[in-house]
């Protein structure tokens, strides 16, 4: 079920809220809890119920093989937890990328069967993996990961079921236990801004986008140096818009429940080192790849020549965990040479006029953003070939010039949404300012209406099956 839909804005979402502060507000606790869970099942079954028994095995081994970690917590109790959370990211998300992979090598002859990916499937695998990892570490109950409703309600919790944020369940778990169990006016209100600007933001903004995004990336023949910087970032703005997107309308649904979410994003583009970058983009899953990767590896505990092994080979599996194809591999080598360069940078001593390192942040990065856009490597060298000038400023290999040179209405679009990202405050920012006077409020009325009249098409987000 996709957030952008009739029937999850005006059905599923009203009737869960309803139900949900109606028996919380009688003080039926763990029947209200139930029903987040009942919704939360329905909401991964809509898209495929035959892979709804996935999430909940999952959940359920995760939950116990916690416990006896706890009781017991030795690596070869780790280990088997572990190898069932990425053996089964490994064969719904991996199986075909490596079926593949050795039928074009020769390895295997064999016709490759196409494996189905399964929705959400890389951000409850990781709630599992974190979950496990941190109770073999602490080996301490966090409040609520004794019951089984509890934990399954957060590792099913379906505002963040599609593509996250990845929430642990030390941030989770414990306002299960508080005395979130009744209607708080604040709470509800600035999840419901944040939930509207997040639709506006897919609607409006990255889905129009998204029409000037399609064409260069299949073309890439076509593309010379502006048209192919111009495709990178107007991917780059899709992107973040689509994402950031899906992420406030996860937090802001949350909010009406009274439970919060950690950010996802803090105006990324207005970082000025790619170090900074990340500090602010996908933040959830940064935070994840440093405590469960980047530090088990070594950190930069081991010199510099080993921490810039680590961060590299951290980027490459981040990459790779983005998607099964070669193309995310490298998109992820990319970002790890730098931000190992910015570390080598760094230790000299040095800093770039903040002008010139958001600009060399912002073109680094849209570079990266052409790699994770291309379908295959042949795609990555034409759009390299182009990037670097190398095919020409403009294409002249049609006779109505270069057909994916920006027009006036995408040069204007790309400018104002290009403005929006680099000064004005972001989604977070803007719903924490919100107070219930007439003028916010009819403000807040005008963008649900204008929402509401959007939905006319139906797309899905970037991040929706992964």
């Amino acid at each position: 079920m996709l957030f952008n839909t009739g029937v999850f804005i005006f059905l599923f979402l009203p009737a869960v809220l309803l139900v949900f502060h109606f028996l919380a507000s009688r003080r039926w606790i763990r029947m209200s809890l139930a029903v987040l869970l009942l919704a939360s099942c329905i909401f991964y079954a809509w898209a495929n119920p035959i892979f709804i028994w996935i999430p909940l095995v999952s959940g359920v081994f995760n939950f116990y093989w916690g416990q006896r970690l706890r009781m017991s917590p030795t690596r070869a109790n780790l280990f088997i937890g572990l190898v069932f959370n990425l053996g089964l990211l490994g064969y719904w998300k991996y199986a075909n990328f490596i079926g593949v992979t050795l039928l074009h090598a020769g390895v295997i002859h064999a016709t490759w069967a196409k494996v189905l990916l399964p929705i959400g499937i890389s951000f409850y695998t990781f709630k599992g993996i974190a979950y496990l990892l941190d109770t073999y570490r602490k080996s301490e109950v966090v409040a609520g990961s004794d019951s089984l409703l509890h934990f399954l309600l957060y590792f099913l919790f379906f505002p963040d079921a599609i593509a996250g944020p990845i929430v642990r369940h030390y941030q989770f778990l414990p306002q299960l236990s508080s005395d979130i169990f009744h209607f708080d006016s604040e709470h509800f209100s600035r999840g419901f801004v944040l939930f509207n600007i997040g639709l506006f933001k897919k609607l409006v903004i990255a889905d129009r986008l998204a029409r000037w995004v399609h064409d260069p990336f299949v073309q890439v023949h076509q593309l010379a140096f502006f048209s192919s910087w111009t495709a990178a970032v107007t991917f780059g703005l899709q992107l973040y818009f689509d994402f950031s997107a899906y992420s406030d309308m996860a937090i802001g649904i949350a909010r009406m429940f009274n439970i919060q979410l950690p950010i996802n994003f803090d105006s990324p583009y207005k970082s000025k080192s790619i170090i900074e970058f990340w500090r602010r983009w996908h933040i959830t899953l940064s935070f994840f790849l440093r405590d469960y990767l980047y530090i088990p590896l070594g950190g930069n505990r081991r010199g510099t020549p080993r921490q810039v092994i680590n961060l590299w080979t951290t980027m490459v599996l981040g990459g790779l965990w983005h998607g099964a194809n070669w193309t995310y591999v490298l998109w992820g080598a990319w970002h790890g040479f730098m931000i190992s360069l910015n570390h080598l940078w760094s230790l000299r001593g040095r800093a770039l006029p903040g002008w010139l390192g958001q600009t060399v942040t912002l073109a680094g990065v849209a570079f990266g953003w052409a790699l994770f856009r291309s379908a295959s490597l042949t795609d990555i060298a034409g759009f390299v070939q182009a990037m670097t000038g190398l095919k020409g400023l403009y294409c002249t290999s049609t006779s109505s010039g270069d057909p994916f040179f920006p027009h006036f209405t995408q040069k204007l679009w790309l400018i104002t949404t290009g403005s929006i990202a680099l000064w004005m405050p972001n989604s977070q920012q803007i719903a924490a300012r919100f107070r219930p006077v007439p003028w916010m409020i009819a403000l807040v009325v005008l963008l649900f209406l204008k929402n509401c009249f959007s939905l006319n098409s139906i797309t899905e987000f970037l991040y929706y099956k992964f």
